[in-house]
């Protein structure tokens, strides 16, 4: 079957470029119904596991333009009579692992191909979105000709929305299967096929490119912000470097963006670890306006082991240069050592008291190494030692802070 059908695409291709001017375009249109025809036919009758479709693709002469619309219609799960899955597989993935196919075999149509992922990707839909995410951070970010246009992409995705102002309302994420996959750019990857033939043919691919977000709104929805920040954050786990551009837009984001950063920071921290280079670069001297989003992942990296030594000096080095609040330093207290803890004390008294609790809470635990870094008794000597003019802490201020120890 697919033999024949290549041979009747063949024939009527030879036709259709021959020097027959008055039967050209007749056969351009017989040649591209017949192709859709037959393409609609394989999505039909075959479950999404079947090669033959991403075959066909892969081996005619050319692709009409009518065929992007079809495939960017399969990809994003739309017009076919199984939108989700099937016994064997399901329709998005089939959609991508062609695209991708097409990518890898036919240079010529790479562009077109790429636009196609690229707009599933901030796609509206969970399941087409984590699925395009996941094959252009594990795949195509890899591919020297594509990777400048997806980073682009992605950086014009996330600025388009940290730029965007309008009325927004404070939100409460919750991260769902899809969602964290992104993130986490899962191993469950879209299924590709083999097939390595280059083009036969010229052919034009007509695709347009994806408008980021529309002008005439003003508002910030929550679906909005995650769709056009996932890829972003996909990509920071391959290039780390790409984190000073989320720092740089963090300050001047609206608030549902900055909620959304919060959301993805902790997966994005975890998979960095705590000796990226790039995020102990950014902690030691961040961007004005991003001090929030240090202080969340100092806590990210400290909840479950202690913080490293670099740490520590990247930590250390912008309490004492840019930032002159002890709050920051809190997420390290535990592993702060009682000489080191004394002189920043009458600091952490002059916090909010919820903050200083928080502070006292991992001066009194310390860590496994060297247990706690003051012990009660120490703590109230501490608090009736300090001066609250030389230390500038108000009495009232420190007799709470005492009051509740007791």
């Amino acid at each position: 079957g697919h033999e024949l059908a290549m041979h009747v695409l063949y024939q009527l291709q030879c036709v259709n470029v021959a020097d027959a001017p008055e039967s050209s375009i007749s056969t351009s249109e017989h040649y591209e119904k017949f192709f859709i025809s037959l393409a609609k036919l394989l999505i039909d009758v075959l479950p999404a596991s079947d090669k033959s479709f991403s075959k066909l693709l892969c081996d005619a002469p050319c692709l009409p333009e009518s065929l992007f619309r079809f495939l960017e219609g399969l990809c994003m799960s739309q017009g076919n009579n199984q939108q989700t899955k099937d016994s064997e597989g399901d329709r998005v993935t089939q959609g991508l692992g062609t695209v991708w196919s097409l990518i890898l075999g036919r240079p010529p149509l790479r562009q077109a191909c790429l636009d196609i992922v690229l707009k599933c990707a901030i796609h509206s839909q969970d399941e087409v979105r984590g699925k395009a995410v996941r094959l252009v951070a594990k795949k195509l970010y890899d591919l020297t000709y594509a990777s400048e246009k997806v980073e682009q992409f992605a950086t014009d995705s996330l600025l388009a929305i940290a730029n965007k102002h309008g009325v927004s309302t404070d939100v409460n994420f919750t991260t769902s299967k899809e969602s964290t996959s992104e993130v986490e750019v899962s191993n469950q990857e879209a299924s590709v096929s083999g097939s390595q033939i280059s083009d036969a043919g010229p052919s034009a691919s007509g695709s347009t490119k994806t408008s980021l977000i529309s002008p005439k709104q003003s508002a910030i929805s929550v679906s909005e912000a995650k769709r056009h920040t996932s890829l972003f954050f996909a990509l920071c786990t391959k290039r780390p470097t790409l984190l000073r551009q989320l720092f740089n837009v963090y300050g001047g984001s609206p608030k549902v963006v900055k909620q959304c950063i919060h959301w993805h920071i902790p997966t994005l921290v975890r998979n960095l670890g705590s000796s990226c280079p790039e995020m102990l670069d950014i902690i030691h001297s961040p961007p004005e306006g991003s001090e929030e989003l240090v202080t969340m992942i100092l806590q990210t990296l400290t909840e479950e082991s202690n913080p490293s030594a670099n740490l520590v000096v990247a930590v250390k080095h912008l309490y004492e240069t840019k930032l002159k609040d002890a709050s920051i330093l809190i997420p390290l207290l535990s592993s702060f050592p009682k000489e080191e803890v004394l002189p920043i004390f009458p600091r952490l008294v002059d916090l909010s008291p919820d903050r200083f609790q928080d502070a006292l809470a991992r001066i009194l635990q310390g860590s496994a190494h060297t247990g706690p870094a003051l012990t009660p008794a120490e703590v109230l000597i501490a608090i009736h030692d300090i001066n609250p003019e030389k230390d500038k802490v108000p009495l009232k201020k420190g007799h709470r802070c005492l009051y509740c120890l007791l």
